[in-house]
């Protein structure tokens, strides 16, 4: 790829959505128990038969129940992984904590993420990763936080749950672009080259996912007004046709990069990302023509 100023690094985060519940002790193995009893001790410790802390008002009291245990839950994991080294928040000063309003980006926080299905007994979670840097070794890291989830917790995933990474790159000025159309025409051939060998080592149970489907198997975005809808069909449609011969060998990648290199930072998000939601979209590019960065 087209080095950025400085040979800048990527810097990106890490966020697991799931649904987990707290082991029972009487139900595990010999050598876990006492771990165990001590993280259960600190979950009735923390309110786990609580009422909700009194600033939360709920008609229903399943929804009282649940509300009190994730939050809980979310303070006590968050203090037994900082005890083991991994700093992280919970409830109380997470992102969506009720009472602060700033982001802690360089520890882990513990999130309440909303999620369709939930079987009984299980709570919902999302963990999000500190900021982290492609120049880091960030993999055992994210193992030791499923090694102690694990060791305490049952873990239970939907169609709902994923897990998903944003990507920034460190601009000087803080502003788009964050990209140059070269590094993005760059992207976009790594995106279509490896299309299929990224679906193909996806679980069976992920591949149809209505919530990470493929960039090149979506159909054409209408409505971008700046580049006016029918180009957009029609160039669409040029790079589909283009990646389908490519893939069966009837065409050559040359012709589809062709295409690629014609993306630029102003029509990145139809060609690229062309779904009816971008959040239906394996790869995510809200990020290149805002002030997210990421």
């Amino acid at each position: 790829m087209e080095p950025f100023p400085g040979d800048l690094t990527l810097r990106f985060g890490v966020e697991m959505e799931m649904l987990i519940r707290p082991k029972a002790p009487a139900e595990s193995p010999p050598e876990s128990v006492d771990s165990l009893e001590i993280f259960w001790s600190r979950l009735l410790k923390n309110g786990w038969y609580g009422n909700s802390f009194g600033y939360m008002d709920f008609d229903d009291e399943l929804d009282r129940i649940s509300y009190t245990r994730r939050w809980v839950l979310r303070e006590t994991l968050a203090a037994t992984l900082t005890e083991a080294g991994l700093r992280t928040v919970g409830a109380k000063s997470g992102w969506n904590a009720e009472y602060k309003a700033d982001r802690d980006y360089s520890a882990r926080n513990l999130v309440d993420e909303t999620l369709n299905e939930v079987p009984e007994g299980y709570y919902r979670i999302e963990i999000v990763s500190r900021v982290l840097d492609t120049n880091a070794d960030w993999g055992e890291e994210i193992a030791k936080v499923f090694k102690i989830l694990t060791h305490y917790c049952d873990i239970h995933l939907t169609p709902d749950c994923s897990m998903h990474i944003h990507v920034s790159v460190p601009n000087p000025t803080g502003k788009p672009p964050y990209y140059t159309d070269k590094q993005l025409g760059q992207i976009a051939r790594a995106l279509y080259l490896f299309n299929s060998a990224i679906v193909d080592a996806m679980p069976p149970g992920r591949k149809d996912n209505k919530y990470a489907r493929p960039n090149p198997m979506t159909g054409p975005t209408r409505g971008f007004t700046y580049l006016g809808s029918d180009l957009v069909d029609e160039q669409c449609k040029r790079i589909r046709g283009a990646y389908d011969k490519a893939v069966v060998g009837q065409g050559s990648w040359s012709t589809l990069f062709a295409l690629l290199d014609g993306i630029t930072n102003q029509n990145v998000e139809p060609f690229l990302q062309p779904s009816s939601s971008p959040r239906h979209s394996s790869w995510n590019f809200d990020n290149v023509n805002n002030n997210k960065g990421t």
